[in-house]
């Protein structure tokens, strides 16, 4: 009985400790549990340097039948990493490229080097295709590039007519010879002024291309051009001139500008003669400008000024022949059709200072180039 006993005792006191706590769980909110977070990683271990490892030396390929010491079908020993042999103009990642080289009508990019944008054909916002050199008839310092060919005709509505051959002489001087129908003469004061056609003439030039001596530097050029003998109204004349000019590339505009000294001789059969070096300095040197806008793709729209000399011929013997120079004003448009050509047409005014729109010409130029004189040293070279 007292085993019983015990046992009924236990599970009443049981029940009575029992009964607040379930009343008081029941008054409290449920327990959430909190979701499991896994613990922080431990920090792994520092790697042990490894000992420095000597590469093993190069096993030498079997000469080649050809006794240059690489392996059958190399041209010579196999180069060290990271080096290339002498002559090989392939860039770094392997592939062969050719060197980057500007179309013939464009101008050098602003680091003195080739357009890469010309080279492909395209232009871009930084480097816009300049589809030809210069300006329509006042000279400039750009220059064709080295081994270049460039031939230009010129028609007007006159009858005039004007060619030129020209190459360039390792990018820093040029060579032409050709003819011009600049030149005009006189019977008089009052008397209209005619063209003398076809006066023959050479002309060569030497420069710096933009940036070569110091940041901003614009291309500098002097040149000279003198003609031949022309024989004419009972006279036999010659001119010569000497000029000095810069030109600056601003984004799409082509700047230019500089001096001109004329010179000139008439000679008459009598043996008698004018030179225009008896006159004063300050009537022979006048100033010559001109700009290019690249006005849309390919497309430029040119304006320039320049003198030339124009005769005055003296139909009596007692009085004497002068030469003086007139200013001419071109202006025009220049298309680039090709990557070597280029179309022009515009306005010539022979002399502004006569004010006489019926002189005015309209004329059309044709501009072709060639580098087939480069790529034959080329081919003759890598034979």
């Amino acid at each position: 009985m007292s085993k019983e006993n015990t046992m009924i005792r236990t599970l009443a006191i049981l029940l009575l400790a029992m009964t607040p706590t379930a009343a008081l769980a029941q008054r409290l909110p449920p327990l959430r549990p909190e979701p499991l977070r896994d613990p922080a990683p431990a920090p792994a271990p520092e790697a042990a340097p490894e000992p420095p490892t000597t590469p093993a030396p190069a096993t030498p390929a079997p000469p080649a039948p050809d006794g240059t010491g690489g392996a059958p079908g190399d041209l010579g020993a196999a180069s060290p990493a990271g080096e290339r042999p002498p002559g090989d103009e392939r860039e770094p990642g392997g592939e062969d490229t050719e060197p980057a080289r500007s179309a013939l009508f464009d101008y050098p990019a602003p680091d003195g080097g080739p357009s890469r944008a010309a080279s492909a054909g395209e232009p871009s916002a930084s480097q816009p295709t300049q589809p030809a050199q210069g300006l329509l008839f006042a000279p400039t310092a750009r220059m064709l590039e080295a081994g270049a060919i460039s031939a230009s005709g010129a028609i007007d509505t006159v009858g005039g007519a004007q060619l030129e051959l020209k190459v360039g002489l390792g990018g820093v001087a040029e060579f032409g010879i050709g003819s011009t129908d600049h030149i005009r003469a006189r019977d008089c004061a009052t008397c209209d002024a005619r063209i003398v056609r076809l006066v023959p003439m050479a002309r060569f030039v030497m420069g710096l291309p933009e940036h070569r001596l110091f940041p901003h530097q614009p291309a500098l050029a002097i040149g000279f051009q003198k003609s031949f003998t022309r024989k004419h109204d009972a006279r036999s004349s010659r001119y010569a001139m000497l000029y000095l000019v810069a030109s600056k590339r601003l984004g799409s505009t082509n700047l230019h500008g500089g001096a001109l000294i004329w010179d000139g001789v008439i000679q008459r059969d009598d043996d008698s003669e004018v030179n225009l070096h008896d006159e004063p300095l300050a009537k022979r040197i006048r100033p010559t400008a001109g700009f290019e806008v690249l006005a849309r793709k390919r497309s430029h729209v040119i304006v320039d000024l320049t003198w030339n000399p124009e005769l005055q011929i003296a139909r009596e013997l007692a009085n004497t022949d002068s030469l003086r120079l007139r200013p001419m004003l071109s202006w025009g448009v220049r298309y680039a059709a090709a990557r070597r050509v280029a179309l022009e047409a515009g306005v010539r005014v022979p002399d502004i200072g006569d004010a006489n729109l019926l002189d005015a010409q309209i004329f059309a130029q044709l501009r072709v180039a060639s580098r087939a004189i480069t790529t034959a040293l080329e081919g003759l070279q890598g034979s």
